[in-house]
């Protein structure tokens, strides 16, 4: 039986309270004689604040997101405020002078909950719903309403910076829209010069909709916890998950790692700060199922000094790992990143182990001719064609690419790594000679973006590299182009066209005491510059070249 009050109250609002009894012997919902379906569902929430004042007779709308519809909303003292459910739209009323908590529920029983404050505006202070700091996507789809109350009506409210935030105040109902990337200040007065600030960031939006590189549906050990990243859309972001117990997130910048911790499935929400939002299912296998792992093939040549790194997952974590002959190779593994470096010439084995006992081996040969590239560590934007040189090993190449929708790769002239950029994200370029000896090439790829400018950038080369580097000026202005090095001891620049060829300084060689970064500046006809960083990395292993 399904019952519905309706209670007239003032301003024209209703409450509508919806209560719904179970029949024919079973729950509410759920068929007789069987099971409900499981749900799986993005956790529930409201676009109201966790606190909501109103003035008497007014109301505001928001939205209800997530859960599992039909929603209903009940307030715990009607005579104060009033709550109304159609569909995912919610409205709150404020009836009198008080305070009232408005319940919203799905039909799981989830639910949240919203504090609201009544005021008569008489001998109240100035107030608005909005928060002190908010974000507010570029324009009119993202624009963000909020109430006006207290003080002494009537209210005006102006932008400190119109060219990036819109503002509007009609009666008591404030909008704000966001115009262009930027900061600005909201300023609201009532007419006795009380006065409200709100800071107001428009963020930058990407001409690419939101993404995560994490494919839509992953399994994770219990223990691991694999790194992707996110971008497009408008920042920041923000990553929940539905079920904690099973699955954590962590989103820093735009770096997302997913850890297993229990077994069962869960949904990771990826959200930007429009409401975009992007939905990974993550499966954690019980302990066991999914055997120990790693991505290191079961033999590997490596240089001297080179430090490639793999991702180890399955088993039960925590992992470990060992070397049967530190003095030929080492490793260390955090997490689930292994990482094995390469110290004299020989052999060894490593040894991956989980928390069950479960053993990898990886057979290590340290080659006796290193293979290396410069650069080997490089930052790009769509489009770009990078080049760099593959020095030691032994002929013929080849290369390797981890994700063929971010970047190809190929090898020319002998020695030429030729990488083309495709679309944002991140992958391993991982070249090989024909002894298998193989070392990583770490790209990231970005949107593009306007002005004059050098790719790629930033970039890493190790202090015992030697070769010339070549970067590639964009964007710069017709005439001719200068080029400039914040470090002449160690790189020296000089342009030909569009191309800038970075060479061993004159110190005569590139060895640092710590990793140092050097910046290299191209300015055009126009005085419009732009720049790139080469960062010179310290060698763990003292060499003739750089003790």
């Amino acid at each position: 039986m399904r019952t519905k009050n309706i209670l007239n109250l003032m301003g024209g609002l209703l409450l509508v309270t919806l209560v719904g009894c179970g029949g024919g012997g079973g729950s509410a919902g759920t068929p007789s004689g069987g099971a409900p379906a499981a749900v799986v569902a993005a956790p529930l929430f409201t676009s109201a604040p966790d606190v909501l004042t109103l003035g008497v007779g007014a109301s505001q709308d928001f939205n209800i997101v997530g859960g599992v519809a039909p929603y209903t909303a009940v307030s715990n003292n009607a005579a104060i405020g009033i709550s109304i459910v159609k569909d995912s739209r919610l409205t709150i009323g404020g009836v009198s002078s008080g305070t009232s908590e408005i319940t919203i529920r799905d039909s799981l029983g989830a639910s949240v909950k919203i504090n609201l404050i009544v005021s008569d505006g008489i001998g109240r202070v100035l107030f608005t719903t909005s928060a002190s700091d908010i974000v507010v996507g570029p324009g009119n789809s993202n624009a963000q309403t909020y109430t006006v109350g207290g003080g002494a009506a009537p209210y005006t409210a102006s932008s400190s910076n119109a060219t990036v935030v819109s503002v509007s105040l009609v009666g008591d109902s404030l909008k704000v829209t966001g115009l262009t990337a930027g900061l600005a200040n909201v300023v609201i007065l009532d007419k006795l010069g009380a006065r409200l600030t709100i800071a107001v960031t428009v963020p930058t939006v990407s001409n690419l909709a939101l993404f995560t590189t994490a494919p839509p549906a992953i399994t994770v050990a219990i223990g691991s916890a694999p790194g992707y990243s996110v971008g497009g859309g408008a920042g920041p972001y923000t990553a929940t998950s539905n079920n904690t117990s099973v699955v954590t997130v962590s989103l820093v910048g735009s770096n997302l790692t997913i850890s297993g911790v229990a077994a069962g499935s869960a949904n990771i929400i990826v959200r930007d700060s429009t409401g975009a939002l992007i939905t990974v299912a993550v499966t954690v296998p019980a302990a066991g199922t999914l055997a120990l792992f790693t991505m290191a093939p079961p033999a590997v040549t490596i240089a001297i000094g080179a430090m490639p790194a793999y991702s180890v997952g399955g088993g039960t974590g925590p992992y470990s790992s060992t070397s049967n002959n530190a003095g030929v190779a080492t490793t260390s593994l955090v997490g689930s990143n292994l990482t094995i470096t390469g110290v004299a010439v020989g052999s060894a084995i490593i040894s991956v182990r989980d928390n069950a006992g479960t053993v990898v081996n990886i057979s290590v040969t340290i080659g006796t001719t290193p293979i290396g590239v410069t650069p080997n560590n490089a930052t790009g934007i769509i489009a770009d064609r990078l080049v760099a040189t593959i020095t030691g090993g032994t002929a013929p190449f080849r290369a390797s690419v981890g994700n063929f929708d971010v970047a190809s790769a190929s090898v020319s002239n002998v020695n030429q790594l030729d990488i083309t950029l495709k679309q944002v994200g991140t992958t391993v370029v991982t070249v090989l000679d024909a002894n298998n000896q193989s070392i990583p090439y770490t790209l990231t790829v970005n949107a593009a973006t306007p002005g004059i400018r050098l790719s790629p950038n930033p970039l890493t080369v190790s202090e015992l590299d030697t070769q010339p580097i070549s970067l590639t000026v964009f964007g710069a202005a017709t005439g001719a182009v200068n080029v400039f090095s914040s470090d002449t001891s160690k790189l020296v620049a000089t342009v030909s066209g569009q191309t800038v060829t970075l060479n061993t300084g004159i110190s005569g060689n590139r060895c640092v005491d710590a990793d140092l970064p050097v910046t290299i500046t191209v300015v055009d006809s126009t005085r419009a510059s732009g720049s790139a960083v080469v960062t010179i990395k310290n060698s763990v292993v003292s060499t003739p070249a750089c003790p």
